[in-house]
């Protein structure tokens, strides 16, 4: 969209899925999410539309990317989860790429029960910090928590009392996929002080039509 909400292009890659993470640096976008097949997927094009590339990381069991963020010298971070990891139930996921779509590093984090990350931010002051934020059973106050985790990307050591890790994760393939078409599209609009979706006095919410 431009300044005034118009669209500019519309774009479809893979052919099923779903998009959660987004980023872009010096003219590239970065977004990431889960294909219908409940793999990972990440997808790169230049802001003017045109098509970088798609790469499809499948580790064999139910995996998803939650957000992508530039890092430095020509190195982009993904992270999520997949089940079935190698520390016991699901397991957070951190992959190194570069800007070309080739995986450089990949780790697993986490613990004996299910966690996940879903979020990261690079820290200001340091750029080879990372805090990373997701949800986990297997720390905190039984159930499920929230995660955060701050992660030297240099060299990640993740430090806990017993029973979690960090480690290299190599248990997946990269395939490419060159799906790229333009999509036709619809804009609506509503009036009125209260939008579709939002909450009620009362808790209730409005359906969307």
């Amino acid at each position: 969209l431009d300044s005034q909400f118009n669209v500019v292009w519309a774009r479809k890659f893979y052919s099923s899925g779903w998009t959660f993470g987004i980023d872009h640096y010096s003219g590239i976008i970065y977004a990431t999410g889960r294909t219908g097949n409940s793999e990972i997927i990440i997808h790169s094009s230049y802001v003017n539309g045109t098509f970088r590339w798609t790469k499809v990381i499948s580790t064999g069991n139910s995996s998803e990317a939650g957000e992508v963020t530039y890092w430095k010298d020509g190195k982009i971070i993904v992270v999520g989860y997949t089940t079935g990891g190698p520390l016991g139930g699901e397991d957070g996921l951190i992959f190194i790429l570069d800007t070309n779509g080739t995986v450089l590093n990949a780790y697993a984090i986490g613990g004996a029960g299910n966690d996940r990350l879903y979020d990261i931010v690079l820290n200001p002051s340091n750029v080879n910090e990372a805090f990373l934020v997701g949800s986990t059973s297997s720390f905190g106050n039984g159930g499920t928590d929230v995660w955060l985790v701050k992660l030297n990307l240099t060299n990640p050591v993740f430090n806990c009392s017993s029973g979690c890790d960090i480690q290299p994760f190599s248990s997946y393939t990269v395939t490419s996929d060159n799906t790229w078409t333009t999509k036709t599209y619809s804009i609506g609009s509503f009036s009125g002080s209260t939008p579709v979706g939002a909450a009620t006095p009362g808790g209730s919410q409005q359906s969307c039509p």
